[in-house]
């Protein structure tokens, strides 16, 4: 799987006023900004804060990829492997996505 180059974490959200969202990274740089008037507040915020924690969510789903392979490798159940392959496919996908 290639990587891509993106801003390294942590990002964090910077609500400095009511016309302005900005992602910033770990040195606060500005990664992405909003500067018009969000008019979902709730949802805009929720949404900034999911952006902004997307280098660790990478980094996790990096390391629970590693521990899925090895579970389902120790376990002989079919049933459970089946369900793991699985989930290991859609973990790929969501790495992929967010990679290349």
């Amino acid at each position: 799987m290639s990587e891509s180059k993106h801003t390294p974490g942590p990002w964090d959200v910077d609500f400095s006023g009511p016309a302005r969202l900005a992602i910033t990274g770990p040195s606060e740089e500005t990664i992405a900004r909003c500067d018009m008037q969000c008019e979902n507040g709730d949802v805009d915020e929720a949404n900034a804060r999911l952006i902004a924690a997307a280098p660790d969510l990478l980094e996790a789903c990096k390391a629970v990829e590693v521990w899925v392979i090895l579970a389902t490798a120790r376990d002989a159940h079919p049933e459970a492997v089946d369900n793991a392959l699985a989930d290991l496919k859609m973990l790929r996908a969501a790495l992929a996505k967010a990679t290349t």
